[in-house]
């Protein structure tokens, strides 16, 4: 979906600010992936990719209010499907504080107290007692808890400013692109793995509802650890590209000389 949004918006220009002909075709195709992704089903997944699709279109040049009112239509729609099912109900819920659910606050409760046993410093690599059966899914969804009580509150920021110089490098190798494709291509990708980590580490401290979104690079393997990689080799590619039309443009100053 990234990078068919980098080469709709790079082969459109302004068009895209024009509501019917430039601005609808890659919302419903934005629309359609959320679609698939809700009827595996993965209702938080299918909420980011929709965020990103929406953040591309508007760093692209859409205009807000067409945003705005695409928004304010689907919000309810995506509403419903959330309240859908019954487990994602319990979550709301537990989450607002509108019921007491053991077996909902069990995962998050057992969270915290990870992070709280990490103190400043941590229990040191490898140490954690919460991994052994206490804490649910601790190699996957939860596995910042796990670091944060291993390596402590210095090693989860350290951790997080990794992230951040990832995401401050993307935005580097975004704005120096060779074209407005490897621009926005370029962005979707730090962003999709910067919103995964924000999202992670929300729910990992409870700023979220509990989801079932990992933690990049981090979180036990499958396909997303596979797609991540491929991102991060074409970031690279395009960071490659922007190199070599420098060193392009520089022999040619130094031939015409």
């Amino acid at each position: 979906m990234i990078i068919y949004l980098a080469a709709y918006l790079d082969r459109k220009g302004t068009a895209v600010t024009q509501f019917g002909q430039g601005f609808l075709p890659p919302v419903v195709v934005i629309g359609l992936t959320m679609l698939l992704i809700v009827l595996e089903p993965d209702f938080s997944t299918a909420a980011l990719t929709g965020m990103l699709g929406f953040t591309l279109l508007f760093l692209g040049g859409a205009r807000l209010k067409h945003l705005t009112t695409v928004a304010l239509v689907s919000l309810p729609t995506l509403g419903l499907i959330m309240m859908a099912e019954p487990y994602r109900r319990v979550r709301i819920q537990t989450f607002l504080g509108l019921l007491e659910s053991p077996k909902a606050e069990y995962q998050i409760s057992q969270s915290l107290i990870s992070l709280g046993n990490g103190g400043w410093l941590g229990q040191g690599l490898g140490n954690s007692v919460e991994k052994k059966l206490f804490l649910p899914a601790p190699h996957t969804d939860f596995v910042f808890a796990i670091i944060g009580e291993e390596l402590g509150f210095i090693g989860a920021i350290v951790l997080l400013l990794a992230f951040f110089w990832l995401f401050q490098r993307g935005i580097v190798i975004a704005r120096n692109a060779p074209d407005r494709f490897g621009m926005v291509l370029a962005l979707g990708i730090v962003l999709n793995i910067t919103f995964y980590v924000l999202v992670n580490a929300a729910v990992v401290t409870e700023v979220f509802p509990n989801t079932g979104i990992p933690l990049p690079l981090i979180s036990y393997g499958g396909t997303h650890i596979v797609f991540t990689l491929i991102s991060l080799g074409i970031l690279l590619n395009i960071s490659a590209s922007t190199r070599r039309k420098r060193w392009d443009r520089q022999l040619v100053h130094a031939r015409a000389r």
